[in-house]
Formats: C-alpha cells, sequence, structure tokens
C-alpha cells in the first residue's frame, strides 16, 4: 500500500473525472442546464418524503423507536402529494397552451 494517498489510482482518476465531466456541459446552451437543474432539484423533495416513507416505516430495517410517527407520516404524505398536484399542475398547463 502507498504511504502517500493522493498518489493513488482512484484518487488521481476521481480528479480526472472532476475536470472532464463538466466540460460536457459546454456543448449546450446555460439555458438548458439551467433548466434542466431546476427539474432535477424539484424532484428532489417528493423523492425524499417518498423514500422516508417507504423506509423508515420498514418493520425489517427500523426499529420501533426510530419508526416514523403517524404525525411523521401524515406531514411526509402531504409534502408528496403537494408536490405531486404542483407539479401536475405545471405539466398539464404546458400541454394545454392556448
Amino acid at each position: 500500500m502507498l504511504a502517500n494517498p493522493h498518489l493513488r489510482l482512484e484518487y488521481r482518476a476521481f480528479f480526472l473525472y472532476l475536470a472532464i465531466v463538466p466540460l460536457i456541459l459546454l456543448w449546450f446552451k446555460v439555458q438548458q442546464v439551467q433548466l434542466v437543474y431546476g427539474f432535477l432539484g424539484a424532484l428532489f423533495m417528493p423523492f425524499v418524503a417518498l423514500t422516508l416513507l417507504v423506509l423508515n416505516n420498514r418493520v425489517r430495517l427500523v426499529s420501533a423507536e426510530f419508526r416514523n410517527s403517524r404525525a411523521m407520516n401524515l406531514l411526509l404524505a402531504f409534502t408528496l402529494l403537494l408536490f405531486s398536484y404542483i407539479g401536475l399542475r405545471e405539466i398539464l398547463a404546458l400541454l394545454v397552451k392556448p
């Protein structure tokens, strides 16, 4: 094993990845990148709410003391429904443009 971790192949490959992957964004317009970033960012909150609802209520995965309470389940479900409603409303507004 190497004494200096900065000389390892994984370390150098990661920095090569950090240097090259953002260059791909140069082929797109700034507005396109912003649109994709906004779209993916908007999916984050419902995804987190769904993940917490599913995983924190599994008996096999989480002990009883760490499982979601009924109030937390209601808040997460409300968050998921709210973001789904807003998202569907925006999609329908784009599809049914006059």
